[in-house]
């Protein structure tokens, strides 16, 4: 990947965000199961040829910074163990993670894991229901074979964009901007079995005739659904899913249903240049005066 620095940032922060690692055959962390397979497929294919200016990595410093600090302070505290590198080899592969923070007494009597995020506050109110306690269970089953039993599993998350005026004037808004979230820690037969589920789609990529997954909606962060006005560029409203828009949808003839836009798609992800998929997309968006 070529790091470039058009505005001519200071070395310091180039240096602390110009440390992303290639896909390796054979060995794969957390964060890299948790990525779409057929992402990671074209970030691979094109890695040599994949751009970012570091005027654009502000929130990955932000988040470097989060890690960085609590960090530090984790290491005055007695029975923590912070920013641990684990491995395990499962099927032939190498599995590796680092988690935030452990916490605990003795070995068998349970611990307690907690994983720092750097987030926006409409992540945050999506997130926990889906990726993130999936990414927590994979450190804690890492835990677990190395003699860690994790019995309690929290995620900490520091909300970049959060306003104080926002939350005193709406309930509903997150309530500060940092904040606890518990997360079930589930059974080690339904951790390795995900464990293995995510491992066998990236693996299959790595094949002489490769087996690529298309990004599901969830994978794209498709922003449900929208009941639009034809030729309107706004939704009138949107939906979580398609059966909702339909059942609200007038019947006048002069509104149609849209797909959101696949956000990760168009701001989050690398590969999107090289994907067919995103290419079909992008077609029926233009189509659509999107």
């Amino acid at each position: 990947m070529i790091i470039t620095n058009r505005l001519g940032l200071p070395a310091p922060i180039v240096e602390a965000v110009s440390h992303s690692r290639p896909w390796e055959n054979g060995r794969i962390s957390v964060t890299q199961l948790m990525q779409p397979p057929q992402k990671a497929y074209y970030e691979r294919l094109h890695w040599d040829e994949l751009t970012q200016d570091v005027s654009r990595m502000g929130k990955l410093a932000l988040g470097i910074g989060f890690h960085r600090l609590a960090e530090v302070q984790a290491a005055r505290t007695d029975n923590t163990l912070s920013e641990e590198r684990l491995s395990i080899e499962v099927d032939g592969w190498t599995v590796t993670g680092q988690s935030d923070l452990l916490e605990g007494g003795a070995i068998l009597e349970g611990h307690l894991l907690t994983d720092y995020k750097t987030t926006t506050v409409a992540q945050f109110q999506v997130a926990p229901k889906k990726d993130w306690p999936k990414q927590v269970n994979l450190y804690a089953y890492l835990w677990g074979e190395h003699g860690f039993p994790v019995t309690e599993a929290r995620i900490v998350a520091c909300l970049k964009d959060w306003h104080e005026e926002r939350a005193d004037a709406d309930p509903d808004y997150p309530q500060g901007d940092m904040l606890p979230i518990s997360v079930a820690v589930w059974p080690k037969e339904q951790q390795r079995a995900y464990l293995r589920q995510r491992l066998d789609l990236h693996r299959f990529t790595w094949l002489a005739v490769p087996i690529i997954n298309p990004c599901t909606p969830e994978d794209r962060w498709q922003a449900g659904w929208g009941v639009f006005k034809t030729g309107n560029k706004r939704a009138t409203k949107r939906f979580e899913t398609r059966q909702e828009a339909i059942d609200w949808m007038p019947r006048d003839g002069k509104h149609e249903i849209r797909e959101g836009e696949p956000r990760r798609c168009l701001r989050w992800c690398q590969a999107a240049p090289y994907c067919p998929q995103f290419a079909a997309i992008k077609e029926t968006m233009d189509d659509n005066g999107d």
